[in-house]
C-alpha cells in the first residue's frame, strides 16, 4: 500500500504517512463495510477533497446551516 502510494519517490516516504493513514481511514473495509473511521468515532471525517468538491445543493456545511437556523429563529 505505501508503495503504490508513493508511485517512486521512496527517499521521502516517512513525510507522506500522514495523508495515507487518513485516506486508509477513511476507506470502508470489505469485511466490515465501514471505514475505520466509522467504526471508531461513528463518523466519517470530512476530507479536503470533501470540502473542495462539495455539492452545492448540500446547503453547505452543517456549522453554516447552524447560524443561518439560528440567525432565523
Amino acid at each position: 500500500m505505501v508503495t503504490s502510494f508513493l508511485a517512486g519517490e521512496q527517499t521521502s516516504w516517512d513525510l507522506h504517512l500522514g495523508s495515507l493513514a487518513g485516506a486508509y481511514r477513511a476507506t470502508p473495509h470489505e469485511a466490515t463495510g465501514f471505514s475505520p473511521n466509522m467504526m471508531v468515532t461513528g463518523r466519517e471525517v470530512r476530507l479536503q477533497a470533501d470540502i473542495i468538491y462539495a455539492d452545492p445543493s448540500s446547503g453547505g456545511s452543517t456549522e453554516m446551516r447552524n447560524i443561518t437556523t439560528m440567525q432565523q429563529a
